[in-house]
């Protein structure tokens, strides 16, 4: 039987088989060095969701949260710390505490653990955006994120309410550069962005209930148009001028905006006073963090590379140096010498300043390479340009889901076996001896080393009387010279027992070596728990005096 042509020429044109084509833009085609960047970001995040929580003042930020959450108000005097009755207690942190309590009461520790992995990861990502923002180069804008974190390493390791203000300068610097961006790589508010006139207000009325640090903020912008300011005056010669320059107008405008925004909390002024005279406390002054840097301590050898970096930059940059990157450096370099706490706040502040003159640098050791345009239709051909790759994407994508497997936000989803103890806490924290106290409740007041106050308020029996916690700063000067002359086994350090009627003792064996070996040798205290770290005393009873008969012409005496 004869075949018909028409259907043979119809089968032989018919249709191929569909092929997928993406339908992404090519921007998310990756190239190499966005793997590597990704990479570096899930690193980063999963070594802090792994790092132990310390036995900081944290737990007492914790414990201040709930006491706000139940009570539905801040507290006028610390709520965990008996002998700081009646001192004034202005909470700056009232934000995060109760942030931290209610992430702890839903998650529990390992919310928290997670809480600050995210925070940190979410503040390097906009710093980097920032320098990318304002070098246009992920290579630069990578080194501004490594010689952050280099430079502020020793802040790092720690959850604390200071995070979450880092978290927020991270979004005013990469407002900053946005605005930088849109405006042709200058800073100026003019521009058609009205970002910043709009959420940096909101941002520094949620940071003054954050932390205390928002004053850096405020400062960063105000800096800013002081350097503006002093800028035009210097080049017309004439005060006059700067005051009638309409940037230089619209600079001091928005500091006024900014400070304003910063009084809209429960506090209003006394917040200002509050964190001006916070470092001048005698007590505070005591504390190690807000001791001056010194090479040999801690950030000695961060603050040092910063140090070399700069001096290097700018050496060979060719770039101008603004007056307000000296105002700025010359700050916080102030503030990280004379309080190594901040390194934390010089890092991203140094990375900041040096960013256009490390794009300078590159720009003409490393010239650019303009990146090929593909028509729509070589790219649905599959053509990318030279570099890109859709397999970069898929390990960045399957790099993503590594990271979320192995953090702790899996563990609750996935059904994952939650940490112990031993590896959720840092070696530091005496939570044996927590156990031993909620199983033996010690009446009265008792006595503890002030660094575990915080973690005995929020994981011991509930209403124990510490001594002493982190919040220093609102502690009587005698509670705390109590507190030192017992913890330094000074002379009539046991009559500071008999002062405050002290039952029960809690002593770290290895800061207090010395007072674990009079107790143990005195009769009037016994040792009732024990393990490599920490060492709990009661007092024995005393045995009262026995009476004795009057003498008869003293009896007499008192006849009449």
């Amino acid at each position: 039987m004869a075949t018909d042509p028409q259907v043979l020429d119809d089968s032989l044109t018919a249709p191929a088989e569909p092929v997928l084509r993406p339908v992404l833009s090519v921007s998310c085609a990756l190239r190499l060095r966005h793997l590597v960047a990704t990479a570096a970001f899930c690193a980063l995040f999963l070594g802090v969701n792994h790092l132990p929580l310390r036995n900081t003042d944290l737990w007492g930020h914790v414990s201040i949260g709930r006491w706000i959450v139940e009570h539905g108000t801040l507290p006028t005097q610390d709520p965990v710390q008996p002998l700081a009755e009646g001192m004034r207690y202005v909470d700056s942190w009232w934000v995060s505490q109760v942030l931290l309590a209610k992430l702890e009461q839903l998650a529990g520790p390992e919310g928290l653990c997670a809480l600050f992995a995210v925070t940190v990861l979410l503040t390097y990502i906009l710093l980097t955006r920032s320098f990318f923002l304002l070098s246009g180069r992920l290579s630069v804008a990578m080194f501004g994120a490594l010689l952050t974190l280099t430079v502020g390493w020793s802040r790092l390791t720690t959850l604390r309410p200071e995070v979450f203000s880092l978290l927020c300068l991270a979004v005013l610097l990469w407002m900053l550069a946005r605005q930088a961006h849109d405006c042709g790589g200058q800073l100026t508010l003019r521009g058609p962005s009205r970002l910043l006139w709009i959420a940096t207000p909101l941002l520094m009325t949620v940071w003054s209930g954050l932390h205390g640090t928002f004053v850096c903020g405020v400062l960063f912008v105000g800096l800013i148009a002081a350097g503006k300011f002093i800028e035009v005056a210097w080049r017309n010669w004439s005060f006059k001028a700067a005051f009638a320059d309409r940037p230089t107008q619209q600079w001091i405008l928005f500091a006024e905006v900014v400070a304003a925004a910063s009084l809209v909390n429960p506090y209003g002024m006394n917040l200002w006073l509050e964190v001006a005279a916070f470092d001048k406390n005698p007590v505070v002054q005591a504390i190690s963090e807000w001791q001056p840097l010194s090479w040999r301590g801690t950030g000695g050898y961060e603050f040092a590379v910063g140090a070399v970096v700069l001096v290097f930059v700018l050496r060979l940059s060719k770039r101008s140096f603004h007056v307000y990157d000296g105002l700025l450096l010359a700050l916080f370099t102030w503030q990280a010498l004379s309080h190594h706490r901040f390194l934390g706040w010089l890092a991203p502040a140094l990375a900041w300043i040096l960013t256009p003159h490390l794009t300078d640098l590159a720009d003409r050791w490393f010239p650019r390479k303009l990146e090929p345009e593909v028509s729509p239709a070589e790219f649905d051909a599959g053509k990318l340009p030279a570099g890109r790759s859709w397999r970069y994407l898929m390990v960045a994508v399957m790099l993503v889901w590594v990271t979320f497997v192995f953090s702790g936000l899996s563990r609750p989803l996935m059904g994952g076996t939650p940490r112990g103890k031993d590896s959720l806490y840092s070696d530091m924290t005496p939570w044996r001896v927590t156990e031993y106290l909620r199983q033996h409740p010690p009446k009265g007041q008792i006595y503890n080393p002030q660094w575990w106050g915080d973690w005995l308020v929020w994981d011991g029996p509930a209403n124990l009387r510490v001594f002493a916690t982190t919040n220093l700063h609102v502690l009587p000067r005698q509670v705390w010279a109590d507190h030192q002359r017992v913890s330094m086994v000074e002379a009539g350090w046991e009559g500071v027992f008999d002062r405050y009627n002290i039952e029960t003792a809690v002593i770290d064996k290895k800061v207090q070596p010395v007072m674990i070996r009079i107790m143990r040798r005195s009769p009037e205290w016994t040792p009732r728990y024990e393990d490599d770290q920490a060492i709990v005393f009661t007092r024995n009873p005393r045995n009262p005096p026995e009476p004795t008969a009057p003498v008869p012409s003293q009896q007499a005496g008192l006849g009449q």
